[in-house]
């Protein structure tokens, strides 16, 4: 399970709240909701009135770059640089704006030179790769399961409120809390500090401004999360108190988590959970046990669907 990071938009409330954490920067709001991934490939450049040679591709997000930046060469340069940064294939441009502004020696132009990013349907073969629901089963006492929760997740990797389930459910306490894609990717209400190679050293989510849950994460030779210390700060609105928990990642060969294992505040270990995984090492399940004395009991078994292909919007035709 390789760390992941979703630079989504955060509010700059967050920014130094807690000493050196950072706001997740910005991102150009969509026109569609399809994930996209950064790059290094090259983004083919359309002069206005030129056609993209495939119309299977989606209209993304709306680009600009100031009339006064460079030559034209270096402009189409900055819409390549867009381009790569935010995982577009393509960028078609779509004329300007000008104006000039009164100036001390004379007028002084300003306005944009503006694109639409677009991403081709084909190239969004990794949408196999997005989590679309997790459906959470319980043990009962006589190894009956029954479901007690199901998490659903847009394409954008967004966790989706499902009101069928109060807010304090089982889902929240025993998976949610020791899930890495949400303890290191979830990016509403979080802020985070990283070192200068880019992994994320600490996670804190805020409730209300305030503290409410911090993750420090610590690193294998691989870099891989090896560990997670949760701190829960004790919080006034939802009557926490500050607990501390540490959960440690097993891999096997192909450096895929095969367990985890969850220390308590005593550093006792309270927890285990196995994973499963289909051929193509995405997750297919995860079983978590309570630790009683010596012996083990299922507590829930979580099950992980992805999104396909028809899970994508329709086709934008043309411009």
């Amino acid at each position: 399970m390789r760390k992941l990071i979703l630079l989504l938009f955060v509010p700059a409330l967050l920014t130094g709240l807690y000493g050196c954490m950072t706001a997740y920067p910005p991102r150009p709001r969509q026109l569609v909701d399809v994930p996209l991934r950064p790059h290094h490939h090259d983004v083919k450049v359309y002069l206005e009135g030129e056609k993209p040679e495939s119309p299977n591709y989606y209209k993304v997000v709306a680009l600009d770059v100031p009339i006064t930046y460079g030559t034209f060469h270096d402009k189409l340069s900055a819409f390549k640089y867009q381009g790569q940064r935010l995982g577009l294939d393509a960028v078609l441009l779509m004329g300007a704006t000008q104006a000039y502004a009164p100036g001390e020696y004379g007028p002084i132009p300003y306005g944009s030179v503006h694109a639409i990013g677009i991403k081709y349907r084909d190239s969004l073969y990794y949408v196999s790769e997005y989590l679309k629901r997790k459906d959470v089963y319980v043990h009962g006492p006589t190894g009956d399961t029954s479901l007690a929760y199901r998490a659903n997740f847009s394409l954008m990797g967004e966790e989706l409120p499902n009101p069928r389930y109060r807010a304090d459910t089982l889902y929240r306490r025993y998976v949610q809390r020791y899930a890495l894609d949400y303890l290191l990717n979830t990016t509403n209400g979080w802020a985070y500090m990283a070192d200068g190679r880019g992994n994320i050293q600490q996670r804190t989510h805020y409730f209300r401004g305030i503290p409410e849950i911090t993750c420090t994460f610590n690193y294998n030779e691989y870099e891989n999360v090896s560990e997670v210390v949760i701190t829960s700060e004790a919080n006034y609105y939802q009557d926490y108190r500050r607990i501390k928990e540490r959960v440690v990642f097993k891999y096997d060969q192909q450096l895929l988590v095969a367990e985890k294992l969850i220390y308590g505040p005593k550093k006792q270990l309270k927890f285990r959970e196995e994973v499963s995984y289909y051929p193509s090492g995405r997750i297919r399940q995860t079983t978590l046990y309570a630790l009683r004395k010596g012996w083990e009991q299922p507590l829930v078994t979580t099950l992980y669907h992805y999104h396909s292909f028809d899970d994508l919007p329709a086709i934008t035709k043309g411009l």
